[in-house]
Order: C-alpha cells, then structure tokens, then sequence
C-alpha cells in the first residue's frame, strides 16, 4: 500500500496519488465483482422456473367463460 510522506506540492500530483489502484486490489475487486454476478445468477434459477411453471399451468386454466 502506498502513502504519501509529505504533502503534494501541486493538484495533479494530489489527483494522481488519489486516483491510484493497487493492481492486487484492482484484481481482487474484479474477482469479487464476477463472483457477485454468478451468485445473482444462480439465485435467479428457482425464481425464473417458479414463473415458468406458475405461466404453464395457469395461463391453461384461463379460457373465454
């Protein structure tokens, strides 16, 4: 982790050690980042069959009368 030892003396020296990533946590934050997508998904699977199978077997149920 990088710190600074003494005050910038300018803006663009203040941006550019603010704007700084450590290429581990840059890693680490994409590893979590696909993760998070893939427990979406898989937490999206019993709710798209529970619609599916509720549409199937409803929408037959419906008729003109």
């Amino acid at each position: 982790m990088a710190t600074l030892e003494s005050v910038p003396d300018s803006t663009e020296q203040l941006r550019l050690a603010l704007t700084q990533v450590d290429p581990g946590r840059r890693r680490k934050d994409l590893v979590m980042r696909v993760l998070v997508y893939i427990a979406f998904a898989l937490a999206m699977v019993p709710l798209v069959s529970l619609i599916w199978s509720v549409l199937v077997r409803g929408l037959g149920r419906f008729d003109a009368y």
